[in-house]
């Protein structure tokens, strides 16, 4: 016999719903903030990144010749 499960609105199962928001509500109080987008992408790729990424792309267009 299939049992149905109860779902929210959203279509997840209550117990998923109450963990979504729980996250969501910890990381609002306690992640990470920053000023500017390139500080989030110096966070996130590294610090050199535009220097990286420049040097790959020169590369590529050489290559491209």
């Amino acid at each position: 016999m299939n049992k149905k499960q109860v779902r929210t609105v959203n279509g997840f199962t209550p117990a998923q719903e109450r963990r979504m928001l729980k996250e969501a509500a910890w990381a609002l109080k306690h992640g990470k903030r920053f000023n500017s987008v390139d500080e989030l992408m110096e966070d996130i790729l590294g610090k050199n990144w535009r220097a990286e990424n420049k040097k790959r792309v020169e590369a590529y267009k050489k290559s491209q010749r």
